[in-house]
């Protein structure tokens, strides 16, 4: 069974628990606005720095992520060798339309 790399904890704030946006203030509106979105607490933030660092160094998803990114790499490479002269093309033309 694989393990998840983060859980995220069960109170943190979401789309429900975002005040909606303020709308322009009137002089019979309630004399402080709600905040567009929670502040995390010190704590709150130092337990998530926590959790990425975790993640970070943890060799396994190390190892996958550098692998994923040497694999991306070489399919844009190809993608360039491949498409380079259609592209300057299609440039030439958006420049000349201009």
């Amino acid at each position: 069974m694989v393990r998840p790399l983060f859980q995220p904890r069960s109170k943190r704030p979401s789309d429900h628990d975002l005040a909606p946006a303020a709308e322009p203030a009137s002089s019979e509106d309630s004399p402080s606005p709600k905040p567009l979105y929670a502040v995390p607490t010190i704590k709150e933030y130092f337990q998530d720095l926590d959790e990425v660092l975790a993640v970070i160094s943890d060799g396994p998803a190390k190892s996958f992520a550098y692998r994923r990114l040497r694999y991306l790499e070489s399919k844009w490479n190809l993608y360039v060798l491949l498409n380079e002269y259609r592209e300057l093309a299609e440039m030439k033309v958006r420049c000349f339309v201009s």
